[in-house]
């Protein structure tokens, strides 16, 4: 199974959590579904053989809400816009590499609550060399 962590952004109630989690109801391929309405998350354990990241994020979408994603552990994952084009894509990963930026995944346990999550984000605020920061307490794993 895939962990698959979505920033989901325009929820303001318990209503609109409950409806980003029914757009999840019956679909094969679909196991645990956790959303946030405090942390604007929504962590999907799925079969990325059946259901992809980016079909997930679709879903969401559906449901009126603006749905990014942050990680997944989906091999082979394209989470990216794949119309761009391939030579600016090389181009983007030289960059990268120029400038010696790498994504690091790690196992974050203990956590439980959101008061947690944000005490471990808010330790990597202003570290030097940190571009982007991103936690789950349902998947236990924060991006860095």
């Amino acid at each position: 199974m895939t962990t698959t962590t979505l920033r989901v952004d325009g929820m303001t109630c318990g209503a609109c959590t409950s409806s980003v989690e029914s757009a999840f109801e019956g679909v094969d391929g679909i196991g645990t579904v956790s959303v946030s309405l405090v942390m604007e998350r929504a962590v999907v354990i799925h079969d990325a053989d059946k259901v992809t990241a980016t079909q997930i994020r679709d879903m969401i979408d559906d449901r009126g809400f603006d749905a990014d994603v942050i990680s997944s552990d989906q091999p082979d994952s394209v989470l990216f816009d794949t119309r761009a084009d391939e030579e600016e894509s090389a181009n983007e990963d030289d960059q990268l590499l120029q400038h010696g930026l790498s994504t690091t995944t790690i196992h974050v346990g203990g956590m439980t609550c959101g008061a947690c999550t944000s005490a471990v984000e808010g330790a990597f605020k202003d570290v030097s060399g940190v571009t982007s920061f991103s936690i789950s307490l349902l998947s236990e794993r924060a991006v860095i």
